[in-house]
């Protein structure tokens, strides 16, 4: 239900817009890059994100979303399509 929100990022590795496969969306990216750190499949419930909850500090609220979206089955970005 939120346009965005800030993430921290420590990863070493990257998908690049233009190398995404068809049909991927993407809807976490670093900001004034291309690099993705998450997409979906746009017909398939598919996901793939780049995540790390177990960081201290991170987005309380977003971790709970994910988590529970994860657990229950409701993919976050089925709803998107």
């Amino acid at each position: 239900g939120k346009e965005g929100c800030e993430i921290n990022s420590y990863h070493n590795q990257s998908i690049i817009v233009d190398n995404i496969g068809n049909d991927l969306v993407p809807f976490a990216k670093v900001p004034n890059t291309t690099i993705v750190e998450g997409l979906y499949h746009s017909k398939y419930r598919i996901g793939a994100i780049q995540w790390h909850p177990e960081r201290i500090g991170g987005n309380a609220e977003l971790n709970k979303i994910l988590i529970h979206s994860f657990i229950s089955g409701k993919l976050f970005w089925a709803k998107r399509q």
